[in-house]
């Protein structure tokens, strides 16, 4: 209680003071200037702790201390950035004084109230004796100072784990307590709720500890709540370094030293199998539409807008959309099995021509417990008359009458959708339409009925060879379709929506 009452006791008379050697240096020559000084305390009270070792040997390095005191007192800045050295004011830009010393290394904010904040300091106790001394400082200019609420706001460190990170992975389990945008930040913001920091971890395996109050929040944030979790989501090596004696070896036979990379004796087949042993696997990229920042933004306000929303809900949505089929696949799914040396053989030829020359586009709709009929869009391209005459009228206005009040009609943004006259029959016939947002193949569910209708036409006994075959067999296929397949990639959107959030509005795996 003693050394409390000292740290916020009013300055003491103290006639054989000499004031240290720094700061007379910092310090102008100022004549009548009280004798009072703040009381001497000893350092050893904000020593840093001596913290055990983790048992991986990291020590999170500190390199920031940020500390606040209260001077009691309120000041003049415009004194103070005239009479001292190494001080900046400039009121039209910020409202405080930045004074800066040398030892210890730190940047002060002195505001008329009497607050300063000093940042820099690499410890506690460095950060305590530079704010005494900014108040030794203030206090020859011959203000009344105090020195009390001396609190350490912020402590910022880092450290590295010595091993790469999964950064997609985490944040996919972890999705609730961090944030990850790779376009504006390269790093996954990690909020922990005890102790109250915030960690910034990168894919190098260097993180940034910052929040603490004390040493003790840094300890437990890295030693009991992130290490597990990185070393969780560490990334496997895949190869491993040369030795030193091989190193030696290839620099004595002429070639350049190297400290990591793969062996001079592994082959692609052997390269292959290491990247087999690490799980990666050579496959075909996934094509998806390019989306803009735009386009994410978009998606993922209209996924906000629809969070709520229930199977229930969904259940009174009409999916429709429109694609083409033609006679030749471009799927390239199929397999054959063949001996080496013999790709070019007529029973291994696949016979194809660079262009389709029969394509036949339809349309269908979907919903929980119906479905449409397959319509084709026979003799050119759709135009909005044709769509109000052979989709709207014949098939979308059948089901707003079964349905009641509650239909909603999904469609998406294709020009014909989107003309006047389509609008009028909509709200003529009491349609009320899903706005849909652009490139978003992923979010309808009809997507799905289309591949699997492609997959059953494909799998036929007797694929179909012209273009009335082709019609018969999507038709047929069509009316198979179990509605089980239907309701079921209706009700994902429930699913979808969730995924698409969190994934920032970005592609879905859908």
């Amino acid at each position: 209680m003693e050394t409390t009452k000292r740290i916020e006791a009013i300055v003491v008379d103290n006639p054989d003071f000499e004031p240290p050697k720094d700061v007379v240096e910092h310090t102008p020559s100022v004549e009548n200037i009280s004798n009072t000084v703040i009381p001497s305390i000893s350092s050893t009270q904000f020593a840093a702790p001596v913290i055990p070792p983790h048992p991986s040997g990291i020590i999170p390095k500190v390199h920031n201390v940020v500390c606040s005191v209260d001077l009691g007192c309120k000041l003049d800045l415009l004194k103070i950035a005239l009479r001292l050295r190494n001080a900046e004011y400039n009121p039209k830009r910020f409202h405080a004084v930045i004074m800066r010393i040398l030892e210890p290394k730190t940047a002060a904010l002195i505001f008329r109230s009497g607050k300063i904040v000093v940042t820099g300091a690499r410890s506690e106790a460095a950060s305590h004796l530079a704010a005494r001394k900014y108040a030794r400082l203030i206090q020859k200019l011959g203000f009344d100072v105090k020195f009390i609420d001396f609190k350490i706001q912020n402590m910022v460190a880092s450290c590295d784990v010595k091993f790469p990170i999964q950064i997609e992975h985490l944040y996919a389990s972890h999705c609730q307590f961090c944030s990850y945008e790779p376009e504006l930040f390269p790093g996954l913001i990690y909020r922990l709720i005890h102790p109250r920091v915030v960690v910034l971890i990168f894919v190098s395996g260097k993180i940034v500890i910052t929040g603490g109050k004390n040493r003790n929040d840094l300890k437990v944030a890295f030693e009991e709540k992130m290490y597990p979790v990185l070393k969780k989501f560490q990334k496997r090596q895949i190869y491993r370094p040369i030795s030193k004696k091989e190193q030696a070896h290839h620099s004595s036979a002429g070639g350049k030293s190297v400290s990591c990379c793969i062996r001079k004796a592994d082959l692609p087949k052997t390269v292959a199998r290491r990247l087999r042993e690490g799980g990666l696997y050579a496959r075909r990229p996934v094509v998806c539409p390019p989306l803009t920042r735009q386009h994410h933004t978009a998606r993922l306000q209209w996924c906000r807008e629809h969070h709520n929303w229930t199977e229930q809900d969904w259940a009174c949505v009409l999916f429709s959309d429109e694609s083409r089929f033609s006679l030749s696949s471009d799927c390239r799914r199929q397999l054959i099995w063949r001996e080496s040396g013999t790709a070019y053989r007529p029973e291994n030829i696949q016979e194809k021509d660079r262009y389709p020359t029969c394509s036949i586009m339809v349309w269908a709709g979907i919903m929980i417990n119906g479905r449409t009929r397959l319509h084709v869009v026979a003799n050119g391209t759709m135009t909005g008359q044709r769509y109000i005459d052979e989709v709207l009228l014949p098939h979308v206005r059948l089901f707003r009458g079964a349905v009641g009040d509650k239909f909603v009609f999904m469609e998406d943004n294709a020009t014909c959708h989107r003309t006047l006259a389509v609008q009028d029959c909509r709200d003529s016939e009491g349609i009320q339409r899903l706005v849909w947002p652009a490139r978003s193949p992923d979010l309808n569910p009809i997507e799905n009925v289309w591949d699997a209708l492609g997959r059953q036409v494909a799998g036929r006994n007797y694929p179909p060879t012209n273009k009335n075959t082709l019609i018969r067999a999507l038709t047929e296929e069509w009316d198979k379709l179990p509605q089980q397949l239907l309701d079921n990639v209706v009700q994902s959107m429930v699913r979808r929506v969730e995924c698409c959030i969190t994934l920032h509005g970005g592609h879905i795996p859908y």
